[in-house]
């Protein structure tokens, strides 16, 4: 099944590409995370695993979102309907 990167003006990406914000895989949209601040730093890891269009993820800690100032993210999965 193709996939594409689905990209929004005004959201934040990280640069350069850990993850995509969302992937459309046929009728299927996958949004990432997402919280209302831009994200800074990186993550070497995602670099050696992937490449091309990241896959969308969510970034959690053991006991609280990724910055404590974060209440909560919203992540999805949505059906998009035939194309």
């Amino acid at each position: 099944m193709p996939r594409t990167k689905v990209s929004v003006p005004d959201v934040a990406e990280v640069a350069p590409d850990l993850w995509s914000n969302a992937i459309r895989a046929g009728d299927m949209l996958f949004i990432s995370g997402q919280v209302a601040r831009p994200f800074e730093g990186g993550r070497r890891a995602r670099r050696e695993f992937f490449s091309g269009d990241f896959p969308t993820s969510t970034l959690v800690e053991v006991r609280s979102l990724a910055k404590p100032e974060v209440l909560v993210e919203i992540e999805t999965v949505a059906y998009l309907g035939r194309s």
